[in-house]
């Protein structure tokens, strides 16, 4: 893969972290960075326990995307990164409505090292995350509707063979229109496998150990990720993480020695969210008997509400024209203009050049009904 290429781009003001950051793939916020000559860079959409996300625009389908740029202290584990490339190429053959699409992956040079990406479908309408961050509780029918669709998405990779092994609430990303996808499969196995410790001080559903059987001697397996799926519906249920210790260690204890509580009167919710959170992963149902438990939910509970979603918001209304020379077999940026008014570079230029449309979106936050 070739280096990010940077260019001045009107309109994009950021802070000084976002400075820091995009300095790190190779550009500052009055560039662009285009990566694996197809994926421009356009704002930050935000920093995990592994990576860095951004909002990009694939000058190749013309669309928005979202690149996730691999933090350094990662790139520089070559089993890691290794590992991490085997998990992208198998994630990548995932196609399901309810499983964030991968579209390419790749590595770009910064200072000498390999970075690697992964460009993924852009989900829109932000993470569950920021709904519950932001102190919102969900009804049993949202919540039978949200579970059932991860669920299915659950049934789906297991079948292929794939567990996720980090089902939380910022993998979980709705589109526009509130679709459910469940992202980075691929990225929790590649560091399990690589031995490497993510951080451990970026809230509760970042605690390495997160289901009973991690300290049972036993690997991550399928029905690990019916536990976390359920854990995460009953935060949303009751606001609350279930059998949440003051640290890792204490989590972990209390996860061994404690059943799950599950609130009473849900019905159908209920009984699925009780066998799929029992201790004894041999006593817990499949994804597969989830998906139906949850099915049978949604038509005791009804037709849900729409879901307050918490879209990112990220500035720039200018929409400008990057001038593409692709002549000598990978991507080269000559110029930028606004929209409709060819940069200086474009004139003359040979067939193989030409503009391509690259807009830093913005998105207006749903109000809650």
């Amino acid at each position: 893969m070739t280096g990010t290429t940077g260019v001045a781009v009107p309109g994009t003001g950021a802070s000084h972290h976002y400075d820091r950051v995009m300095a790190a793939v190779g550009t500052t916020k009055e560039s662009v960075s285009v990566m694996g000559d197809r994926f421009a860079l356009s704002v930050l959409l935000g920093s995990g326990t592994s990576a860095r996300v951004f909002l990009a625009t694939d000058l190749r389908l013309q669309c928005p995307v979202a690149v996730k740029v691999l933090h350094e202290s990662l790139a520089s584990d070559a089993r890691f990164v290794a590992q991490l490339r085997r998990e992208a190429r198998l994630a990548s053959t995932l196609s399901h409505d309810h499983i964030v699409t991968i579209l390419d992956s790749g590595a770009t040079a910064v200072d000498g090292m390999e970075i690697p990406f992964i460009a993924t479908e852009y989900m829109a309408g932000g993470s569950l995350a920021a709904m519950l961050d932001g102190g919102v509780i969900l009804d049993p029918a949202q919540t039978a509707m949200l579970g059932r669709q991860a669920a299915d998405a659950l049934k789906y990779a297991h079948k292929e063979g794939l567990v996720h092994r980090d089902v939380k609430p910022s993998n979980l990303l709705f589109d526009f229109d509130g679709r459910l996808a469940l992202a980075d499969f691929g990225i929790a196995r590649a560091v399990a496998e690589a031995s490497v410790t993510e951080p451990t001080d970026s809230g509760a559903w970042c605690h390495p150990v997160r289901i009973p059987e991690a300290v049972m001697g036993r690997r991550a397996e399928p029905r690990s990720d019916v536990y976390s799926l359920a854990l995460v519906l009953l935060e949303c249920i009751t606001g609350e993480v279930p059998l949440l210790g003051d640290s890792p260690v204490a989590t972990m204890g209390r996860r061994i020695a404690e059943s799950v509580e599950v609130p009473s009167g849900l019905g159908a919710l209920g009984d699925a969210l009780e066998v799929a959170t029992r201790r004894d992963p041999d006593d817990r149902c499949t994804a597969a008997e989830l998906t139906a438990m949850l099915e049978s939910a949604c038509a005791e509970l009804g037709q849900p509400s729409p879901l307050p979603l918490r879209p990112v918001v990220v500035g720039g209304d200018e929409t400008a024209e990057l001038t593409i020379d692709r002549t000598g077999g990978s991507v080269r940026i000559l110029g930028v203009a606004p929209l409709g008014t060819p940069s200086a570079a474009a004139v003359g230029s040979p067939p193989m050049v030409n503009r391509v449309c690259f807009r830093p979106l913005k998105w207006t936050p749903m109000r809650q009904s």
